[in-house]
């Protein structure tokens, strides 16, 4: 059924790319983080689909976005907190000319809603309701597509701030025993080097 949906709106094959990297964790090597693909036809033109309402200029953008959600694990009947990805995958086409768009965002399949996804298509649905339903003009419709960029933006980065915070507060409990140890270390030498100058001095 995706494959087919693709096909009738010519969506980039670029697309599966970023929705087949949800079957695994990424990691900072991972080419997909942050992957971005575009194309544009304001001079030339594109594909021209009468019944899709493209007139063959027009500009398309497949990207993914990633989330921080806190979770939490039970080891060794204790719970522990940690930090999970949620990720989701967008593309977008506008064609400039019939001012018609095409939004296509998926997400990993979940047996329940959590809060952060919740949050992502609450924040869709009141930029596009908000701005959709009011649009008359090219210039309308595309301040509302733009709405719907800063929805999914503010979803993405919400959660990013207090991730780094906690980055930081881990990588603080690591190093502060190492510092502490090292001022140990310092703080003997340093004395034991001020017991052999005054034994010289005197």
């Amino acid at each position: 059924m995706l494959l087919k949906l693709m096909a009738h709106h010519h969506v980039s094959p670029c697309y599966l790319k970023l929705i087949t990297s949800f079957c695994y964790d990424s990691t900072a090597s991972d080419p997909n983080i942050g992957s971005f693909y575009s194309k544009t036809y304001f001079k030339s033109f594109g594909p021209k689909v009468a019944r899709l309402g493209r007139s063959g200029r027009h500009f398309q953008m497949a990207f993914q976005l990633t989330s921080y959600y806190k979770d939490s694990d039970r080891v060794d009947n204790e719970t522990r907190f940690t930090w999970a990805k949620y990720r989701a995958a967008v593309y977008h086409h506008f064609d400039i000319e019939e001012a018609r768009s095409l939004w296509i965002i998926t997400t990993p399949r979940r047996s329940e809603p959590r809060s952060e996804e919740r949050e992502l298509w609450r924040g869709i649905d009141e930029s596009a309701n908000k701005s959709f339903a009011t649009a008359s003009t090219h210039e309308a419709w595309l301040k509302a597509n733009l709405g719907v960029f800063l929805a999914l933006a503010d979803w993405s980065w919400s959660r990013w701030c207090v991730y780094v915070y906690h980055i930081g507060n881990e990588a603080t409990e690591i190093v502060s025993p190492a510092s502490r140890s090292l001022l140990a270390v310092y703080l003997t030498w340093h004395r034991r080097a001020s017991t052999s100058r005054r034994g010289i001095n005197l």
